[in-house]
């Protein structure tokens, strides 16, 4: 699929990245109220923005310089110049129609208030529809809501002055994007095969949440619910999911940072990315002696600071839900073979190749022996990775390209976890926070030795079920299957849900839900503990397999 001939509608996008630069700077100075009505922005041969009345409320900008601002043709000094200094009680625009020949985009509900040089209380378009032109055909958009709340954008407006981007500087207290679906023409698919030749997107929600000090980001965490991608069917991609047995991918996505400017350190908290019937992967960094002239200074200051930096300790966490036995199962039917062969092929090899490419290293023996035992039964497979010293510079690790001499570096630990059972860590984890974990009214697996938490628990949980009483006092059990597909039984009524890991939880929804609800989850031997989002937990008990025949 070719790109979206963006340029059509470029004077138009410029608008609106005015309006979103506008909307991010102001409150009070009540001064006077300017409303232009009937405005047309158009660059001839390319696309028409239509506005029908722009309103600004108690700002410091005279009409004239309203004007200039939606006048094409302004240079970018003086819109610069003018965002800068711009105050307004509330700007809104009620509806922006971007069109020419080949499409129709209609931005509804554009408003910011509290504007004060560069800080914006809150801005928000209430949506986006409409088709915009592509080389292979009209790709249909359609967006919900979005808002940020306590935004800052002085240092992005003092980069575009200055021309040095690279030092663009930005904030924000919370951001939210409610839903987007697009549907664009796969050049290499006809329009009249089978199933349409529709690359359909679809993002239930997007939201991230941020705490700073001036423009150093202090906290940070971040989402992506149900980002849904269908190919068509008759497409090569879409036949390739089919037989992996996908017929879409539904992926997610969880982040959580922390920055301590005293100390100097970045923990990394949670990068996990998600899929439907298919797994998590999830990493954890520690980083030491970043300055926070990485986040604020020029171009050339960010990356000397960055380069003056030092690892503590990382980790990087799989766990299986289902894509480790599709991709087995498709690897030896091209192959002619049966997935157990397969299997059993790919497990000798890890124990005979791993440790010649690590150079004979000691580790590298227990290293083959954990990715053998993964192979032959995929749950979880953890990587934990920390400096001998503590602490490894950015500058030296980039030196590190001998495999033994990095393992001489770097105490490396590789976890196969099988058959419901973890294996004790060997070596120290890193220095950042928890994995990921939780769920609804249910809870764990077959007796574990060590309490477990986040994604090594719930791993203990997929093929087994849990039993207890729900919050009505009524019997319950749950049987969680690798597919994603959760089995609950209340008395003698049984429901089917789905189960999803979403970061640090596992996430739950049944057809009479309205929403998911997600847990966290706490595995110690034989009993699951599930604590859901109010700090409420319920305990229950882990039995092997599926006992009640769910």
């Amino acid at each position: 699929m070719k790109p979206i001939r963006h340029s059509q509608f470029h004077s138009a996008s410029t608008a609106l990245a005015l309006v979103w630069t506008i909307g991010c700077m102001t409150p009070a100075f009540a001064l006077e109220t300017i409303v232009l009505d009937n405005v047309t922005m158009q660059n001839p041969g390319k696309a028409t923005a239509t506005i029908k009345q722009i309103e600004f409320v108690g700002t410091n900008l005279t009409k004239e310089e309203v004007q200039k601002i939606f006048t094409v043709g302004t240079p970018k000094a003086d819109v610069s110049a003018l965002a800068a200094k711009l105050v307004a009680s509330r700007i809104s625009i009620p509806e922006v129609i971007i069109s020419d020949k080949d499409g129709k985009l209609t931005v509804s509900g554009i408003q910011a208030t509290d504007v004060n040089a560069g800080k914006v209380g809150h801005f928000g378009i209430a949506g986006v529809d409409g088709t915009v032109p592509s080389d292979n055909g009209p790709v249909a958009l359609k967006s919900g809501a979005i808002a940020v709340d306590g935004a800052g954008f002085s240092g992005l407006l003092s980069a575009v002055q200055s021309g040095d981007m690279g030092s663009a500087t930005s904030h924000f207290g919370h951001f939210s994007w409610q839903g987007l679906e697009i549907a664009a023409p796969d050049k290499d698919t006809p329009a009249t095969a089978p199933g349409g030749n529709l690359v359909k997107i679809k993002i239930g929600s997007m939201s991230g949440d941020g705490t700073a000090d001036g423009d150093v980001p202090l906290k940070t965490t971040a989402a992506i619910k149900d980002f849904v991608i269908e190919l068509p069917p008759s497409s090569q991609g879409g036949q390739s999911l089919a037989a992996a047995g996908y017929s879409a991918l539904n992926l997610g996505f969880t982040f959580s940072s922390t920055y301590n400017p005293a100390a100097k350190t970045v923990a990394i908290d949670d990068l996990t990315f998600s899929g439907l019937n298919v797994g998590s992967l999830g990493l954890k960094l520690g980083l030491g002696g970043v300055d926070k002239a990485v986040f604020t200074g020029k171009s050339e200051e960010r990356m000397m600071s960055l380069m003056g930096g030092s690892i503590s300790g990382l980790e990087i966490r799989f766990v299986d839900t289902g894509v480790a036995a599709k991709v087995l199962d498709f690897a030896a039917q091209r192959q002619g073979k049966t997935p157990a062969a397969l299997k059993g092929e790919a497990s000798a090899m890890a124990t005979q190749f791993i440790p010649v490419l690590l150079g004979g290293h000691p580790s590298a023996l227990k290293i083959a022996e954990q990715v053998s035992t993964f192979i032959n039964n995929p749950k979880a497979l953890t990587v934990t990775a920390k400096p001998k010293s503590g602490s490894l510079a950015f500058m030296e690790a980039m030196g590190l390209m001998d495999p033994k001499a990095f393992l001489d570096k770097i105490d490396v630990t590789v976890l196969a976890q099988a058959d419901g059972a973890a294996p004790a860590a060997s070596a120290p984890a890193p220095a950042v926070s928890s994995a990921p974990a939780a769920p609804r009214p249910a809870a764990s697996a077959p007796a574990a030795a060590a309490r477990l938490t986040g994604a090594a628990a719930w791993a203990t949980l997929i093929g087994n079920s849990v039993s207890g009483k729900n919050e009505d006092g009524d019997a319950l059990t749950e049987y969680y299957l690798a597919n994603g597909t959760v089995k609950q039984l209340v008395d003698d009524e049984v429901a089917t849900g789905k189960w999803v890991l979403r970061g640090n939880d596992v996430c739950f929804e049944f057809p009479d839900d309205d929403d998911e609800t997600c847990y966290k989850l706490v595995v110690d031997g034989n009993i699951a503990t599930f604590t859901d989002e109010d700090g409420a937990g319920r305990r229950y008990t882990v039995e092997k397999g599926n006992p009640k025949k769910l």
